[in-house]
């Protein structure tokens, strides 16, 4: 399964819970990170192309920190999986790794 096909059944799932795609939302996507240098140099590079951005603490206790990178739009599983491609690419980078996605804040 693509994961446009993974984002495609996670969408259906919304709909079949009630939920309204048809506008757009702030989708949230979370990434981890060993270190706070890591996950800060990922955030600026992430916000510079345009996503909201939030630095924290992970809760794991190996101390890693997450970083979500926020965007509006309207929730396509197209449009989130070019921006998760995008951010993971980014992530890599900067030795971090995404970690799902989601309407966290909305």
């Amino acid at each position: 399964m693509s994961l446009v096909d993974e984002n495609t059944a996670i969408l259906m799932k919304f709909v079949a819970e009630g939920k309204d795609l048809s506008y757009v939302r702030l989708i949230d996507f979370s990434h981890l990170f060993p270190d706070l240098v890591s996950a800060n140099r990922f955030a600026a590079e992430a916000e510079a192309k345009g996503f909201e951005i939030a630095v924290n603490p992970s809760h794991s206790p190996e101390g890693t920190w997450d970083v979500t990178a926020s965007k509006v739009m309207l929730p396509s599983a197209d449009a989130i999986t070019e921006s998760e491609a995008r951010l993971s690419a980014l992530a890599e980078l900067h030795q971090g790794y995404a970690d799902g996605w989601g309407f966290l804040n909305t």
